[in-house]
């Protein structure tokens, strides 16, 4: 590699500081990003980490061998040794049903995106978030032209490893994607939103100054545009941070804690509400909660219920309590008792219970949006 991209110099200049306080989600994340910025180039990557990042091998390498064989089944079924199926998957993505409102859109590419698995996804998903970073792309006759290079049948199940859907972030940033408007500056700020590399994640300075959002209040207004008029449409992407871990952090202690903190996609439109979310390695992929019919047209009661729930979760400070722990399961399927107990799989939880939210909202999303990608991969002759 002759030269390093931009976004790399961009990387670079953050340094080993970039991963003192770093989760092994965001880890995983940042091997996806090298892993695009580097393609065909390990041993580019592995400099650039090695001298840059201080680091020589990223977390989500040394799960690639039992990842790849958990998702053998899932890989098996893509079979793209002739690009085959890589040729279907655009045709699916390009095909879009018309007369349907933006919300059913924005359901209908998400679900789509898996339809050949996650492994197939997650390498769609890195060529998608490649093209957004870039920054400086151009609508040709509406549409942005994605182009979907670089993809061999041996390395497929790879790409869950290195992009992996367990990751809130990464589904969160999926479904931002399809919602932005039509320019490249929402591109871009629906990836940098949940990206630490790109400078989107708060700081604790930055969360000492600001106000904790209020989803409520936020869902009242979304309802008020659903109900208005305009029928309009708001994708809103939710983030509960854990502060006391920021704290912990700033003083070199976060290692032997677990964080509760979580990210999810809530949409409002004038027929009812979708959540889209994963949950880390002891959780779910973002497909396996499609699957189960999470990302599904929920009414204005069961709404309401988590947004009241939600409230709740957040309202106050202190320990983590048996009633804390229960509205978290009821919202994101997860017993964080049971994970973090004494015989779970993870660390235990920080001593104390310090919520913050952050919203970013992408208001009057149309179906021209959520349309707006125009899927290619080049042929091979």
């Amino acid at each position: 590699m002759n030269s390093i991209s931009p976004l790399a110099k961009a990387w670079a200049s953050l340094g080993p500081d970039l991963y003192s306080a770093s989760s092994a989600e965001e880890k995983e994340n940042a091997e996806c990003l090298l892993n695009i910025l580097f393609e065909g180039d390990a041993e580019g990557k592995n400099k650039f980490s090695e001298r840059f990042l201080g680091t020589k091998r990223l977390t989500g390498q040394r799960e690639l061998q039992s990842n790849k064989d958990e998702r053998q089944t899932a890989g098996s079924e893509v079979g793209l040794s002739d690009g085959s199926n890589i040729r279907e998957f655009v045709v699916i993505l390009n095909t879009l049903p018309s007369g349907i409102s933006a919300l059913a859109i924005l359901r209908h590419q998400v679900e789509a995106f898996f339809k050949f698995g996650p492994d197939l996804a997650s390498f769609v998903f890195a060529k998608l978030q490649e093209f957004a970073a870039a920054g400086s792309n151009k609508l040709i006759e509406s549409k942005f032209d994605v182009r979907l290079s670089g993809l061999d049948s041996e390395s497929l199940s790879q790409w869950s490893s290195f992009c992996p859907w367990n990751s809130c972030k990464m589904a969160a940033t999926l479904v931002l994607l399809f919602a932005a408007p039509r320019d490249s500056e929402s591109l871009f700020f629906a990836v940098k939103t949940q990206s630490r590399t790109l400078g989107g994640l708060p700081t604790l300075e930055h969360i000492r100054k600001t106000p904790s959002a209020s989803l409520d209040t936020a869902y009242r207004r979304a309802k008020q545009g659903a109900f208005g008029d305009g029928k309009r449409t708001t994708v809103m992407a939710v983030s509960l941070t854990d502060v006391h871990i920021f704290e912990l952090a700033e003083q070199d202690k976060a290692e032997p804690h677990f964080s509760f903190s979580h990210v999810f996609v809530f949409a409002v439109g004038p027929e009812g509400t979708v959540i889209w979310q994963s949950w880390g390695k002891f959780g779910y992929r973002l497909d396996e909660y499609l699957k189960r019919g999470g990302g599904r047209l929920r009414d204005w009661q069961e709404a309401d219920q988590f947004v009241n729930d939600f409230t709740k979760l957040v309202s106050g400070k202190g320990t983590w309590t048996a009633k804390r722990n229960k509205l978290y399961e009821r919202l994101f399927d997860i017993d964080l008792n049971h994970i973090c107990g004494p015989k779970g799989p993870e660390r235990p939880l920080t001593s104390k219970f310090k919520p913050w939210v952050r919203i970013n909202t992408l208001e009057n999303v149309k179906y021209e949006d959520v349309t707006k990608f125009r899927w290619s991969v080049p042929f091979v002759g």
